[in-house]
């Protein structure tokens, strides 16, 4: 009989998962291995000594210190990576490590691939939401709850590893100065409820920021690929081991094993943001999304030109910003369609609707930039006016409570502009 469970302890955590096996082994379950989970099997009810050490790395040879280790009545529980368990019935046994200062260095060594993944996930949330906060209040595009809200999310996502890293060499720091100057180690601990919140949250954030389908799709492969890679890296692991690879192979395999886990995710995730041109929608600022079923674009390509629309991939979305709400449309050629020489690459256009005076504000903002130029036509409101952008065609048009910006990546010409603007005005 077999059980398996989620380690709320912290990797150098020796401390904390030693007295956590020596419950465990009380109960009658015995550690097997460790991994993404961890195993036990069943086993008669008994005291035990458990002890965690760490390694530098598979090629300093962990079977002889393994061997060692059994001379002095301690018996090798699991293994990974760097981290080793062992355990021994006798009550006073002999301790694994005596120098303090090796001790801790031997877990900051362990660490360092973590400790640099949490670095990793802070910069990305730093780059991805920090700007986007910063953008919309600057803007003043929005207030109130859903800024406090936006604030909330924004500082949590930042928290997390920040406070990791934080504890962490809080810790290790302290333990370095103990060590040197007193001669003693100074326990580990783990924030088990913090790190139960930090996959709380992580799942949270799954299924509210994934933008699609599409990417909750690339979340689960990408979590698949990472266990089947955990299981052929443990094997592979022990193969090296037993053939005893010398110490230069070790680092490639390091290196490879490292480095996989970063281009995997990076790989998979602009992939699907590449392909994932499909109607969704979206509440709020912060981009909470959905996929919009059976809806249709108030304006395509084929309307006013010739070009079918099968060459076409469509997005859709919607976004409450304040007042006003916008909605957004583009067409864009699929990646793998050769374009004919004249046909166009895009079409895009917003549709912003709110009161006359949260319009009016809204035509400020976009025309602040300086870019536009006022111009006449029939297809046009009260207000509009045109810009260029490279090869494409920018028009804006404000017609009382409605707002409507269109981008064609050709120059539209007035019978295409008058037909284009009176399908999305009558939508």
């Amino acid at each position: 009989m077999k059980k398996s469970e989620y380690s709320l302890y912290a990797v150098y955590d020796h401390s904390g998962i030693s007295c956590h096996l020596e419950r465990q082994a009380e109960k009658g379950w015995m550690l097997e291995r460790t991994g993404f989970f961890w195993t036990y099997r069943a086993c008669a009810p008994q005291k035990l000594r458990f002890a965690v050490t760490y390694v530098k790395d598979e090629y300093d040879n962990q079977d002889r210190f393994a061997d060692l280790c059994a001379a002095a009545g301690w018996e090798e529980t699991a293994r990974k990576g760097a981290m080793m368990v062992f355990h021994t019935a006798q009550s006073d046994p002999v301790p694994l490590e005596t120098d303090p200062l090796v001790q801790v260095e031997n877990i900051h060594r362990c660490m360092r691939s973590n400790l640099v993944w949490n670095a990793v996930w802070l910069l990305h949330i730093l780059c991805r939401y920090l700007p986007r906060v910063l953008r919309a209040f600057s803007d003043q595009t929005f207030g109130g709850a859903v800024a406090v809200f936006t604030l909330l999310i924004a500082a949590l996502l930042i928290s997390i590893p920040l406070l990791h890293l934080v504890l962490y060499f809080s810790w290790y720091l302290r333990a370095q100065t103990a060590a040197r100057q007193e001669d003693r180690f100074l326990p580990t601990y783990s924030l088990r409820g913090w790190k139960a919140f930090q996959l709380f949250f992580l799942a949270l954030y799954i299924v509210l920021f994934a933008s699609s389908t599409s990417y909750l799709f690339a979340i689960a492969a990408t979590l698949v690929i990472a266990i089947l890679f955990t299981a052929l890296k443990s094997r592979v692991t022990e193969r090296m081991r037993r053939r005893g690879v010398g110490e230069g192979r070790w680092k490639i395999f390091h290196c490879v094993t490292t480095l996989f886990p970063i281009l995997l995710v990076t790989g998979v995730f602009s992939l699907v943001a590449y392909n994932n041109y499909q109607f969704q929608e979206k509440w709020g600022i912060n981009d909470f999304q959905r996929k919009i079923e059976g809806k249709e674009l108030p304006l395509t390509i084929s309307e006013i030109t010739s070009w079918p629309d099968e060459d076409y991939l469509t997005q859709a979305s919607r976004k409450n910003v304040g007042a006003k709400t916008t909605y957004s449309y583009i067409q864009k050629a699929k990646f793998w369609v050769k374009l004919e020489e004249g046909q166009p690459s895009s079409l895009s256009y917003a549709i912003t609707q709110g009161s006359a005076n949260t319009i009016e504000k809204h035509m400020e903002t976009v025309l602040s930039d300086g870019s536009w130029t006022a111009v006449e036509g029939d297809w046009g409101g009260t207000d509009s006016y045109h810009a260029v952008s490279g090869n494409h065609h920018l028009y804006l048009s404000s017609f009382g409570t409605r707002a409507i910006r269109a981008e064609f990546s050709w120059k539209p010409t007035e019978e295409e502009l008058s037909a284009a603007f009176e399908e999305l005005l009558n939508d």
